[in-house]
């Protein structure tokens, strides 16, 4: 589904102040001891744009912004937009977890709200939660259909027979015409559940990200979608590109494409932002995994980028009869 559509980025770091008082050390090769007192608070852009492509050559795009925040929590925002007027919504809450001083203790909380549609129109909302700790995030979503079934194609079958009998008035010769009318429709799946782990690596300045998920419709539709990501940020530039591609398997009584492949490579460019590996003993800041709006992206992104939303993989039926096939429940 979601996702040849507009399904990355840093998002929200976690860390203690960035410069903080060094204390004087007579011997300049024993690092200065950690202050346990410096608070732990958010750091990063406010702004994020990308633009990229898909496997087909499609344009997307995407923007993300913070809509408020304090040193413990943040809000954030996130429109899509790719081929045929697919695209979508979302709207972040993070907060930090274990207090202003919890230090290495502490980690972030986030949770996530998005719609999204595809170029048919086929529609998906999505809740997630999520949580961070150093260098590594783990997410959760559940996804529900809120599109009904779409007519996307009809046939009428013609059958022509000679019937040969006798009655009381003798032998006879009839001719029986029976037209059959089958109407296709498509459906997104009802229901589906995924996973998304995010691995940052700060000497290359590279995020891994890993996900799997699984969804359920009608007539015994279901689709399985693993899919890999790579973030790769340049030293002392806000940009990165970001590639990330999928394998999907499908099943069910009227799938006939059962597996599918699709892939995205984007250009982002993060306002504010120099990217660069952490520097021990003189900067305290710690880049956390943010992939949790992402996932909504990719998970609900049908149409703008890669998501398990409203997109590609349809739960499909047909149903036929004497006359115009009635429309499956």
């Amino acid at each position: 589904m979601t996702r040849k559509l507009l399904p990355l980025a840093i998002g929200l770091a976690l860390s203690p102040a960035a410069f903080a008082q060094v204390p004087s050390n007579s011997d300049p090769a024993r690092p200065p001891p950690v202050d346990p007192s410096i608070p732990v608070t958010y750091v990063g852009s406010n702004l994020r744009v990308s633009l990229g492509v898909d496997q087909d050559g499609d344009v997307l795009g995407e923007i993300l912004g913070i809509l408020g925040k304090t040193d413990d929590h943040a809000w954030l925002g996130q429109l899509w937009l790719g081929n045929g007027g697919a695209g979508g919504v979302q709207v972040d809450y993070h907060w930090l977890h274990g207090g202003a001083d919890a230090g290495d203790a502490a980690s972030v909380w986030k949770v996530f709200g998005a719609g999204d549609q595809n170029q048919w129109k086929d529609r998906k909302a999505t809740l997630g939660l999520g949580w961070e700790k150093q260098d590594f995030s783990i997410d959760g979503y559940y996804s529900h259909s809120i599109s009904g079934n779409r007519l996307t194609n009809t046939t009428t079958d013609t059958i022509t027979s000679t019937i040969n009998g006798s009655d009381a008035s003798g032998p006879y010769t009839q001719t029986q015409t029976i037209e059959t009318l089958t109407n296709f429709y498509e459906h997104p799946y009802e229901n589906g559940v995924g996973v998304r782990v995010g691995k940052y690596f700060d000497d290359p300045l590279l995020r891994l990200r890993g996900g799997l998920d699984y969804e359920r419709g009608r007539f015994s539709s279901d689709q399985v979608t693993l899919s890999l990501g790579l973030d790769k940020y340049f030293a002392n530039t806000g940009f990165s590109l970001s590639l990330e591609g999928e394998a999907l398997r499908k099943d069910g009584d009227f799938e006939t494409d059962k597996n599918d492949t699709r892939g995205w490579l984007l250009l982002r460019y993060e306002f504010g932002q120099s990217f660069r590996p952490r520097e021990p003993f003189t900067s305290k800041r710690r880049y956390l995994d943010g992939t949790l709006y992402h996932a909504a992206r990719r998970l609900c992104r049908c149409c703008a980028g890669g998501g398990q939303c409203a997109g590609d993989g349809f739960a499909k039926a047909a149903q036929a009869g004497r006359e115009a096939g009635s429309r499956p429940g």
